[in-house]
């Protein structure tokens, strides 16, 4: 069983607050209560924010739902390639204690990565809704 580790830059293309009934929250220093949600999407680049391809490699999408105040979530990700899209689902993650890193456990995939299991470390870059992350994951 071989690992793989990717490393990307992930350059936001949309991200967002919601209320419970998915109302966008309009004021960035509102605390989520229990029932919003995070939504965002990304274009992700080989390497990371200092170095990487001009080309998109691969796009991302994270959900996460606040379940406990102050800001603690459970979250579901899926980073897409040409071959199939690895999967992360049910990953609690505590953004209220503003974690230098946050780690998402691989659950799964489709195509190519049908059957994957491994981790995915994202570390955000500050003043921005972008990241970088690394990839890794065996079948």
């Amino acid at each position: 069983m071989a690992t793989t580790t990717w490393k990307f830059y992930s350059v936001s293309t949309f991200s967002g607050l919601q209320t419970a009934n998915g109302q966008p929250v309009t004021n960035p220093s509102t605390a989520p209560a229990v029932g919003y949600y995070a939504v965002g999407t990304d274009n992700d680049y080989t390497g990371d924010h200092t170095n990487h391809a001009s080309d998109v490699s691969a796009t991302d999408h994270l959900y996460c739902l606040f379940t406990k105040a102050p800001a603690t979530a459970t979250c579901s990700a899926e980073i897409a390639t040409s071959q199939g899209m690895l999967l992360s689902d049910n990953t609690t993650q505590n953004f209220a204690a503003q974690p230098t890193t946050q780690t998402y456990k691989i659950t799964g995939g489709t195509g190519a990565y049908q059957g994957a299991k491994g981790t995915v470390v994202v570390t955000p870059i500050a003043n921005s809704n972008n990241a970088d992350f690394v990839v890794t994951w065996s079948k």
